[in-house]
């Protein structure tokens, strides 16, 4: 009688078996997503810069200000779970392993 056996978890080589991000976004629909993706970081860390900016120019209350800044942060966190709705987990996953390995280059510089 045979048995199974669990197979056993290999660390895999990223370099020549992994999906590249350029791989991945591959049809116009998913590079439109892609640069929504990019506008939606944009929003979300610079919604108070933008809405200073906009409010500056459009000669606009505090409060009016303070609107816009949280409508601009809600539309970027919109615009990002969509994006990554739409891209997949792939994509987020090779995203989230180049941030990562980012700030562990500027951790280990330090």
């Amino acid at each position: 009688m045979s048995t199974l056996r669990k197979s056993t978890p290999t660390k895999l080589d990223t370099s020549t078996n992994a999906p590249q991000l350029k791989d991945l976004v591959n049809t116009p629909w998913k590079k439109i997503v892609f640069i929504g993706l990019i506008c939606s970081q944009l929003l979300i860390f610079g919604f108070l810069p933008i809405a200073a900016a906009i409010g500056g120019i459009l000669e606009l209350t505090a409060l009016q200000i303070g609107s816009l800044g949280g409508s601009l942060w809600a539309l970027g966190e919109v615009l990002f779970f969509s994006s990554i709705v739409i891209l997949g987990k792939p994509v987020f996953n090779i995203l989230k392993t180049k941030v990562l390995a980012f700030f562990s280059r500027k951790q280990a510089k330090s």
